[in-house]
């Protein structure tokens, strides 16, 4: 990549809000782990990283669940589809207009571009499905920007009974290329947080 193309490219990414403006959008005051990626996504397929979702939640009898918004089912098609998925999988909640997502998912009325909604997203989502760990996407999916934040923009939750994590992310390209890249951004943040809650509680029984 041409060096000046690269550096226009950073210059458009401290255009997102900083991780500070975001903490503050949270309704309870407290602090919401934000991080900031490219347009790199992950070097592995949907399917795969479904499989490793399906391997640790056997594994630790844990019930996912998903709600989504620009990806319209999409996250949850993919898991429904791994390895014993009615063991695990609780189901998902395309939760699209606003609408949905405050009467259903109770997220606070207003923007739903941000940190505090997919947060609240993902514990709705627990709420409704009686899920253990949970993962929610809201974004704009373009092809123009949404609320104020450019296309491709995207917050992803992932919750647990024991931790959650708030993800923004920027995935340029045209809306499937953004819902392709949401799904697998998606679903590697699920897997890691599952498989590292996995290996810090047997590390706990050791």
């Amino acid at each position: 990549m041409d060096p000046k193309e690269n550096a226009a490219q950073g210059d458009e990414l401290t255009a997102v809000p900083t991780p500070h403006e975001l903490a503050r959008d949270a309704m309870d005051g407290s602090a919401i782990p934000v991080e900031t990626v490219d347009s790199a996504g992950t070097e592995n397929s949907s399917e795969t990283l479904a499989e490793r979702i399906a391997a640790t939640a056997l594994q630790g009898g844990i019930r996912v669940g998903v709600a989504e918004s620009l990806t319209s089912g999409a996250i949850a098609s993919t898991l429904g589809a791994a390895s014993d998925a009615g063991e695990w999988f609780s189901g998902g909640i395309v939760a699209y207009r606003p609408e949905v997502k405050f009467d259903v998912l109770g997220v606070p009325p207003g923007p739903v571009i941000t940190a505090t909604a997919a947060q609240r997203m993902a514990s709705g989502c627990a709420r409704v499905l009686a899920s253990t760990a949970t993962v929610a996407v809201t974004g704009a999916g373009g092809p123009g920007p949404q609320e104020g934040q450019r296309a491709g923009t995207v917050f992803i939750a992932v919750r647990t009974e024991h931790d959650e994590t708030v993800q923004q992310c920027w995935f340029p390209g045209d809306p499937r290329t953004v819902v392709m890249k949401t799904v697998e951004a998606a679903l590697e943040l699920l897997a890691t947080t599952l498989e590292n809650a996995a290996s810090g509680a047997s590390r706990s029984a050791e």
